[in-house]
C-alpha cells in the first residue's frame, strides 16, 4: 500500500484530500505545515508528498527540497492558489514535481498521484 505525505494547513482540505486518498487506497500520514510535514517524513519517509505550496513556517518548495535530501527521488505533487508564486519546478530538487491548480477535485488528485506513482 502506497504511503502519502500530506502537507495541508487548511484543515477542511487536509481532512477532504486525506480521506479521498484513503479511500482510494492508500495510507495517508497529515500534516498541518511544512515542518510538521518534514518532522513526520524523517520518522517515516513516504512513496509521494502532496503539499500545498503556500504554508505557515515552511512551503511546500522548502519541503519537497528537505525531503528529498533525505531520500532523493521522492515524487512531489504541489496543489496551490498561487501558481505563479511556485517558480520553476526542477529547482525543487531531484523527483519528479508536478502541479495542480486549486480548485482541485478528490477525484483529479487520485489520478495525479497515482500517474506519479507509476511514473516513479
Amino acid at each position: 500500500m502506497p504511503h502519502i505525505l500530506l502537507a495541508e494547513d487548511e484543515l477542511l482540505i487536509r481532512e477532504m484530500f486525506g480521506e479521498a486518498l484513503a479511500d482510494a487506497g492508500f495510507r495517508v500520514t497529515r500534516a498541518r505545515d511544512g515542518a510538521d510535514a518534514l518532522a513526520r517524513f524523517r520518522e517515516e519517509p513516504a512513496d509521494i508528498i502532496v503539499t500545498d505550496f503556500s504554508m505557515p513556517v515552511m512551503n511546500g518548495a522548502g519541503l519537497l527540497q528537505a525531503a528529498r535530501a533525505i531520500r532523493p527521488g521522492t515524487p512531489g505533487l504541489i496543489v496551490t492558489g498561487y501558481s505563479h508564486e511556485v517558480g520553476d519546478l526542477e529547482a525543487m530538487g531531484d523527483g519528479d514535481t508536478r502541479l495542480m491548480n486549486k480548485p482541485v477535485s478528490p477525484a483529479a488528485l487520485v489520478r495525479t498521484v497515482r500517474q506519479l506513482l507509476d511514473a516513479a
